[in-house]
């Protein structure tokens, strides 16, 4: 029911670009843009509490969270403990990408959201000798590679260029590097 209150347990944290969620706060405010809640995370990237329910991800606005008594730090509190506890294992759904192969994780609205959980994704860096870079093209794609030479780079930023140019949903040609820091540009 599109009309249903929100609830607590439907709230998650996805990763969108800053543009995107400047245009949707437009668009839903009328003649004053509505703010909606986000959060830096890299290049142009932002993450963003929403509400997930079996026919649509909507994005969490001001007035939701009030009528969840959330304030903004809890509603992304709650929306990426919400991903933890609901998001299967990384390592049940990404194998380690051996060398001149690149992983992916497809079909799922959530799974670059995962990136916004960076210690999930030290057992697969390991697995991968320590290296990890991944890439966001999609709101529903993540594709990594576990080797940092200059031909593997090149080989994932032309699939991402490819899913890009096909993709409804772009997200980011940007790749990133994992660190038990977080995640690190890698410069084009």
């Amino acid at each position: 029911d599109r009309h249903a209150p929100p609830t607590r347990e439907a709230v998650r944290v996805v990763v969108r670009t800053a543009q995107y969620v400047q245009a949707v706060g437009a668009n839903l405010g009328g003649s004053a843009p509505v703010p909606l809640f986000s959060r830096p995370m890299v290049a142009g990237l932002v993450a963003v509490p929403v509400l997930d329910s079996p026919q649509a991800v909507k994005m969490l606005g001001p007035a939701q969270a009030k009528e969840l008594g959330l304030s903004e730090q809890e509603a992304f509190e709650l929306g990426l403990a919400n991903l933890r506890q609901t998001l299967p294992p990384l390592m049940d759904e990404a194998q380690p990408a051996p060398p001149g192969q690149i992983g992916q994780l497809v079909g799922d609205s959530f799974h670059p959201s995962r990136l916004l959980l960076p210690d999930t994704w030290a057992p697969l860096a390991k697995a991968q000798g320590g290296t990890l870079i991944v890439a966001l093209p999609a709101t529903d794609a993540v594709f990594y590679i576990g080797e940092d030479s200059a031909n593997a780079i090149w080989s994932l930023r032309m699939l991402v260029t490819r899913v890009m140019a096909q993709a409804p949903n772009r997200l980011s040609d940007q790749l990133l590097r994992w660190t038990a820091a977080g995640w690190q540009p890698i410069p084009p």
